[in-house]
């Protein structure tokens, strides 16, 4: 399939909202998945291509996530955020909680797992099809942040980079982390 950069920036018009920074990075992404030597090239060359390949792909797919306008909250991040003045009517810029210690901004779903979802896609469509498969599944992921102890938990139980049999629900439920119910708007700069 060739890439035609007319249709990518035409679908990116049509088919999501006025996020500069997530159209940006969705055109990075299709141009990476859809890469002249194929991922099959990617695969067998291990080493030094791969891994760049890979990281800037996740890290790509990553920032679109972090890159959406509002969080979920943690019942117990909401706590701490709530003793630092959290206020849920406020539009914050991402860079006023990021670098808070005690809490962590998590990919529902975590990148890897999304990254294996876009990279199974099938490539014999065209390219419209094959860029509302992509969308729909980047628009399947959240950013919730939850407590620094949360993320530990995640990790002890081996879910910090997977979930539940593909469900990001059961692995928080599983890890028991509720949501609870309240989103921080955000925005500025995407920081990773």
């Amino acid at each position: 399939m060739l890439i035609d950069t007319n249709i990518i920036e035409q679908f990116c018009n049509n088919n999501m909202p006025d996020n500069r920074d997530q159209k940006v990075l969705f055109f990075n992404i299709i141009c990476l998945l859809l890469n002249p030597f194929g991922n099959d090239f990617i695969k067998e060359e291990r080493g030094r291509i791969a891994g760049d390949y890979f990281y800037i792909l996740s890290n790509s797919i990553a920032k679109f996530s972090l890159a959406l306008p509002t969080y979920n909250i943690s019942e117990k991040t909401l706590s701490l955020l709530n003793n630092d003045g959290f206020d849920e009517d406020i539009t914050y810029t991402r860079r006023r909680w990021y670098k808070n210690r005690n809490i962590v901004f998590d990919h529902m779903r975590p990148v890897n797992e999304t990254r294996q979802l876009l990279l199974d896609i099938d490539k014999n469509v065209d390219l419209n099809t094959y860029m509302k498969k992509v969308l729909e599944i980047l628009n399947d992921d959240d950013i919730t942040i939850i407590t620094k102890k949360e993320d530990n938990t995640l990790n002890e139980l081996k879910l910090g980079d997977k979930t539940v049999n593909g469900s990001v629900i059961k692995r928080y439920e599983t890890a028991n982390i509720i949501l609870s119910g309240k989103k921080m708007k955000v925005t500025g700069v995407v920081l990773r």
